[in-house]
């Protein structure tokens, strides 16, 4: 089987210029540019061919990975239910490491957004969990260094924040390891290799 690379991350926003401005402004990601989209291609994500979107990427440290923000004009982008948590099915959360997590934290605080639990430590390194207020998703905020969990990563340009990791909420956890592991052919790691209970804390769970 040929390597797989994990090269996006998709997510719907119901704001993107504000969107695309929170993650360069807080985070370091980069313009690369976007475009429109209507017709046959919106089946791609199960949607009829009258309807349109806008979609816009965003470069961190890595050479091959993006984020992908989407703006669906028809039918409009919805807004996550008042009652939506992290364990909700779907991909609900993302990893980012930064060299400066305390300009961060400082960033954050000029736009009135807070930790959603108090700052941590794992792995000698700092962590912490805030929501993504135009997309809904926990975005975990980690301080770079020699103990980041999966390693950190070369730099290939001047942009600094590090996309670490993804986490979908699934309903069979048996189905998601036999998908990944024997359809994908990805290996599986230890639980403690990112994350302990007492984590889930962060980002609003009982652990």
């Amino acid at each position: 089987m040929a390597d797989l690379t994990f090269f996006q991350v998709a997510l719907n926003t119901v704001n993107m210029a504000a969107s695309l401005r929170f993650y360069s402004e807080i985070f370091g990601f980069a313009n690369a540019g976007g475009q429109a989209a209507w017709g046959d291609v919106m089946k791609v994500q199960g949607l009829e061919p009258d309807g349109q979107l806008l979609c816009w990427f965003m470069v961190g440290r890595h050479r091959r990975i993006q984020f992908e923000i989407f703006q669906h004009s028809a039918p409009d982008t919805r807004p996550q239910p008042f009652d939506w948590s992290p364990v909700d099915h779907g991909w609900v959360r993302v990893g980012i490491a930064v060299s400066d997590i305390d300009g961060v934290l400082s960033r954050l605080a000029l736009r009135a957004i807070a930790p959603m639990a108090p700052v941590c430590a794992s792995h000698e390194l700092r962590h912490f969990a805030v929501r993504d207020p135009y997309s809904g998703i926990i975005v975990e905020i980690w301080e770079d260094g020699p103990g980041l969990p999966g390693g950190s990563h070369p730099r290939d340009n001047d942009y600094d924040p590090l996309i670490m990791y993804v986490t979908s909420s699934v309903a069979d956890i048996a189905v998601a390891r036999h998908f990944y592991a024997n359809i994908l052919g990805l290996p599986l790691l230890p639980l403690d290799t990112l994350h302990g209970a007492s984590d889930e804390a962060l980002w609003g769970l009982a652990g």
